[in-house]
């Protein structure tokens, strides 16, 4: 403490300190405000905290914090990490509460993780262990047809989510499970390498409220742990840390870290993150053209009465609904439609305009919304703005349907990644001996199929296809292949689950030599069923169900 310190604190005493204290707890709430972004704390309940503080110390407050943040961007890393966590605490709001930011999110699941993921995995050998966790019911809440999107709209939302892998070291099976990112406090790296993480700091409240805190190792390091363990083993013995997965003797875990929209770091933004101040000035205007509209519909007809204000206090008083509390009998009822007006020379009744510039409107909210859809990676025809011509929503749709191929890949690598662990965690604990970690990841495809045109022009080749063989100019396996990769295009634009079981992709029946001609009379009413049979009928009934649909 300096001599000017203790001086000022010895002739002001009590004073002195008050005035720090404020100056502190005023900081303090700016700071929060800042951080918690106007949804948590809007302006007039700050004004509310602050309203005890005079103009000249929230000018030094907001002076002092300005530098602070201007200094920030360029040292200190956990600054840029708390304005992630301000946007994102933002757009969990927006994807309650705002109707665009939860369509365009509703939109990049649907179009770009898909309806469908079939997971195959390269060794056949692990189908079945890879089946058993695809399939077990401890994984159903997050793995369930019905779960798996809430994955995507996570990392849309948050701009990341954590998938935590507990291993039994009794069987080697799997158990997915996650928490919220918001709970991840620091992410561990190599110490010569920032892109490579090693562990992840977690700090939770359990239901009991006693705080816990563990560092969860990263799947892909602990995997690779004659690459890593060195670093994990130096960091264990500094940093005194407690590992997730030495808490409990018989399960071992680690953390799958699904990153999207990265701007630095590993950490993942939201992809509403440009977008935020968009989606409320848009909300904004949206309210306020309703309150315009409302006002414009409040009155009609303007009635102008000769006369002074008691008068006009008459006339309103004989317009007026006799309605009350006491009165449940109306003397003075609205007029039916189509009445007629009566007044004298003492009354002047005149239409109100009821324009509400509604032209100027649309402009200016098509406007608000093409920002809103772009920050959130839509063109704004997918919004739902008809303002476009259809070539040129047509010529957007290209690299739309690139955006969304770019993220089904990001995530068929994540389910690459589960599988990963999966078969390594059976290896390690289950017995297993597996080589090849690989798999093939099927999501649905991005077209547009205009389905009686394909039909047409399969049912066309086909007819080619019968013709050649029957010319000696195509060979049977090479003709019955083909046939069934038409019927299994067609199965699969209409959407049909089981296209594996009508139409299998068979080398034995493929390679089959053709079936004798039949000499002997079939039994009255038996026909040779034709080939692929089962397809063309479950083909012929789904066209029927689609053409019924266009109609």
């Amino acid at each position: 403490m300096t001599l000017r310190t203790r001086l000022a604190e010895a002739l002001g005493g009590k004073d002195l300190r008050a005035e720090q204290d404020k100056l502190k707890a005023g900081m303090a709430a700016l700071w929060g405000a800042y951080l918690d972004g106007p949804y948590e704390l809007p302006p007039e309940e700050l004004l509310r905290q602050l309203h005890e503080y005079d103009s000249a110390i929230l000018q030094d407050l907001v002076t002092q914090l300005e530098w602070e943040k201007v200094g920030a961007v360029s040292t200190y890393g956990q600054d840029t990490d708390a304005e992630r966590i301000r946007v994102m605490n933002e757009c969990r709001r927006l994807w309650r509460y705002d109707p665009l930011a939860s369509w365009i999110i509703n939109t990049w699941t649907n179009f770009g993780f898909g309806q469908n993921v079939i997971i195959t995995p390269n060794d056949e050998a692990a189908a079945e262990t890879w089946q058993e966790f695809w399939t077990a019911d401890r994984n159903e809440p997050i793995l369930a047809a019905d779960n798996q999107h809430e994955m995507s709209d996570t990392v849309l939302v948050d701009g990341e989510t954590f998938l935590a892998f507990y291993v039994s070291k009794l069987d080697g099976k799997v158990t997915v499970r996650t928490f919220d990112s918001s709970e991840v406090s620091e992410v561990i790296t190599a110490p010569n390498d920032k892109r490579v993480p090693l562990f992840y700091k977690r700090q939770w409240t359990e239901t009991n409220g006693r705080t816990q805190e563990a560092y969860y190792p990263d799947a892909s390091a602990l995997m690779s742990a004659d690459d890593y363990s060195d670093e994990m083993d130096e960091i264990i013995k500094t940093a005194r840390i407690t590992r997730a997965d030495e808490m409990d003797d018989s399960t071992s875990v680690c953390v799958l870290h699904i990153s999207h929209n990265r701007k630095s770091g590993n950490r993942g933004w939201p992809i509403m993150s440009s977008g935020t101040a968009w989606a409320r000035a848009h909300k904004q205007f949206r309210e306020n053209r309703v309150a315009v509209a409302a006002a414009v519909a409040m009155y009609v007809n303007k009635l102008k009465v000769q006369g002074g204000s008691r008068a006009v206090e008459s006339v309103r008083a004989k317009l007026q609904s006799a309605l009350s509390s006491t009165n449940y009998s109306d003397t003075n009822p609205a007029a039916a439609p189509g009445s007629t007006w009566l007044e004298n020379q003492s009354a002047d009744l005149t239409r109100l305009p009821l324009g509400s510039g509604a032209g100027d409107a649309k402009t200016d909210g098509e406007a608000l919304l093409q920002m809103v859809g772009l920050s959130g990676g839509l063109f704004p025809h997918w919004l739902g703005v008809g303002t476009y011509r259809l070539a040129s929503a047509t010529s957007m749709d290209q690299p739309q349907y690139r955006n969304f191929d770019r993220y089904q890949q990001f995530w068929s690598a994540q389910f690459k990644r589960m599988v990963r662990i999966v078969l390594w965690a059976s290896n390690e604990w289950g017995g297993t001996n597996y080589t090849d970690f690989g798999a093939e990841v099927n999501i649905d495809t991005l077209l547009e199929t205009d389905i009686p045109a394909l039909t047409g022009n399969v049912t066309t080749y086909m007819a080619q296809v019968s013709a050649m063989v029957s010319a000696n100019l195509m060979p049977t396996p090479e003709a019955k292949r083909t046939v069934n990769y038409l019927n299994r295009m067609l199965l699969e634009a209409y959407g049909d689950e089981d296209v594996n079981e009508i139409a299998p992709e068979d080398e034995a029946y493929f390679n089959a030599e053709p079936a004798p001609a039949q000499t002997t009379p079939a039994t009255a009413g038996e026909t040779a069923p034709p080939p692929n049979a089962k397809a063309l009928k479950r083909i012929a009934a789904l066209r029927e169900r689609v053409l019924k649909l266009a109609e």
